[in-house]
């Protein structure tokens, strides 16, 4: 055979529905990303905060985390309390968010240093008690009902630096805007409805 004929790749398949969908997807999420990062920057109380925001886009989808210091740049210290800088930078989640039609899953997480506030309070309650207040701000401005698919606390069993479990960076909210292909369900808009109007009980 001719050199060079059995190496030619064969040509590309035509897209289909579903790779339009997927890139479509992509390209909404990185815009997203876009503009929160140029928002934020712009924003002249919440620049000081930029180094300790992190946005990504990840196979799961677009992941928007807010990285805690030691003297509680977020959140009061040991406390689900928001910071007034937090509700701005939330709010302004929840706005552009809210324009997209993917699920929404929040996380809480703490480093490993024992909770010592109260003794039936551990990082347990505290890490889901701190993505449940954001989960409230979110839907407060702009997340649409039912946007959110999840909330979890994890305390400190997914460490950001498993280096170091007592790095105040463990402590975190990560907020995941989804891939329309990663939510589990093949038509979760189809279940959304019969869920809604199944939760009232008497």
């Amino acid at each position: 055979a001719p050199m060079g004929t059995a190496a030619a790749p064969p040509p590309p398949p035509p897209p289909d529905a579903e790779a339009r969908v997927r890139e479509a997807d992509r390209r909404a999420l990185e815009a997203t990303a876009t503009a929160l990062r140029e928002q934020i920057h712009r924003a002249a109380n919440l620049v000081k905060l930029e180094d300790k925001i992190t946005i990504e886009l990840l196979d799961e989808g677009l992941r928007i985390q807010l990285l805690e210091t030691s003297q509680g740049m977020f959140f009061d210290v040991g406390s689900a309390r928001v910071k007034a800088a937090t509700q701005e930078i939330l709010s302004l989640i929840g706005r552009e968010v809210g324009k997209l039609p993917n699920d929404v899953a929040l996380e809480g997480h703490t480093d490993s240093r024992p909770y010592t506030g109260q003794p039936s309070y551990s990082n347990w309650e505290l890490s889901t008690d701190r993505a449940n207040a954001a989960r409230r701000i979110l839907e407060t401005h702009g997340l649409r009902g039912g946007q959110v698919a999840s909330v979890v606390g994890y305390a400190d069993r997914h460490l950001a630096n498993r280096a170091d479990p007592l790095d105040s960076a463990n402590r975190r909210i990560s907020i995941i805007v989804r891939f329309q292909k990663a939510k589990g369900l093949a038509k979760p808009s189809a279940l959304q409805p019969p869920l809604a109007a199944s939760a009232p009980r008497s």
